[in-house]
């Protein structure tokens, strides 16, 4: 009985301890996504202002451009619109498995912190137990 108090006396604290530090760490993410987010959003503004004030030291009224010309800018801004879609997907498909990753983290650090208390409780009843005698 002293052998199963001392393995439920160590394990439990050292279960709830690893809960803990899973649900801190999943509850720290939380901020970090958020800048994150931000600062993507922040550089696609930018890039976006970027080609805009860009294109304005080129201006000049579109009956003036060639058909050629029309076409190659026209390309371009397709190319620019379709490389800002490709990086928001990507940006979303990673938002979206940090998200399944913190709630994952969140429900192993309950389950650690549960399976912790039991040890934890158990130890207790043991020890009870052999006092009782």
């Amino acid at each position: 009985m002293t052998a199963l108090y001392n393995i439920f006396a160590v394990t439990g604290p050292a279960l709830t301890t690893c809960g803990a530090g899973l649900l801190a760490y999943d509850v720290m993410r939380g901020p970090m996504r958020l800048i994150r987010r931000q600062q993507h959003a922040g550089r696609l503004e930018a890039a976006a202002t970027t080609r805009d004030e860009s294109m304005h030291r080129f201006e000049m009224p579109e009956s003036e451009y060639s058909t050629q010309e029309q076409a190659v800018v026209a390309k371009i801004d397709a190319r620019f619109d379709s490389v800002v879609d490709r990086l928001k997907g990507r940006f979303e498909s990673a938002v979206t498995q940090e998200y399944d990753r913190a709630f994952y983290l969140g429900v192993a650090g309950l389950v650690l912190v549960g399976v912790g208390g039991i040890c934890e409780t158990a130890a207790a009843l043991l020890a009870w137990a052999g006092h009782a005698r």
